[in-house]
């Protein structure tokens, strides 16, 4: 997969293969220490109206404030770097970006964001829709992932009927927390605020929940958001997975 920190760190895409390895609290799923209070999201929070700031005009990021992707163009914007591998295949088009993940594992295919689209992951949030979420019966697993320049990673991930969450250092879990659901959420987000981060899903893009909260593991001060489908198995039918609105906001 293309590295976050590699891209925040040299302005391009470096190589790393993410395993998945199912793990889960002694209790099996929870986090005593989460807070479950639903929290609205504020007011800079377009609720699903993120657009491609500076994703085409080449102008990139400057904190504080907000981009996104609508995915509402026909090619992959300037502000992502896109990758492929073995027989994997993506695509922006009818309103989603569309992930076809490999027939075998551990390979992926996804989107993390380009050099000029990094930020400070202090306070605010990366959020998104999933539209079409991995089937619960393939091996594949849906990323969203805010990584820093020093190879740590804040990740919330959709794969066989469960939520995990995981902050880890060069592909070492720091923690990881698997959330049993009847059915995926709408939508999926991380939110850091100070020295914690909150992992979070929503039904509707304007009231977000947390599933744990956590105390970050890095400074995240140049950080960068990645997008991935990724296969852990074998699956020679494969399926699409489709995401939407991605929303990048930081103080």
């Amino acid at each position: 997969m293309a590295s976050v920190a590699a891209t925040v760190a040299a302005g391009g895409c470096g190589d790393e293969i993410v395993g998945y390895i199912e793990a889960k609290d002694a209790d099996g799923a929870g986090d005593s220490g989460s807070s479950r209070e639903p929290i609205a999201t504020t007011a800079e929070s377009s609720g699903g109206g993120a657009t491609d700031t500076g994703a085409t005009d080449g102008s990139g990021f400057s904190a504080p404030g907000c981009f996104g992707d609508d995915f509402e163009n026909a090619t992959i914007g300037a502000m992502w770097n896109a990758w492929v591998e073995e027989d994997a295949s993506i695509s922006e088009g009818a309103g989603i970006l569309k992930m076809t993940p490999p027939s075998a594992g551990v390979w992926d295919t996804g989107v993390v964001g380009a050099y000029d689209h990094v930020f400070p992951f202090t306070t605010g949030h990366a959020r998104l829709r999933v539209p079409v979420p991995p089937e619960a019966s393939r091996p594949v697993v849906l990323f969203l992932q805010v990584g820093d320049e020093t190879g740590a990673s804040l990740s919330i991930q959709l794969t066989g009927g469960q939520v995990t969450v995981v902050g880890a250092v060069e592909l070492v879990d720091v923690y990881r927390k698997v959330f049993v659901v009847e059915s995926y959420p709408p939508w999926i987000g991380i939110r850091a605020e100070g020295d914690l981060v909150h992992f979070e899903t929503s039904d509707d893009g304007v009231v977000f929940t947390p599933l744990t909260t956590q105390a970050k593991h890095s400074d995240f001060a140049v950080s960068g958001v990645l997008i991935m489908a990724q296969t852990y198995g074998v699956d020679t039918d494969r399926g699409m997975v489709a995401v939407d609105d991605l929303e990048v906001c930081v103080e």
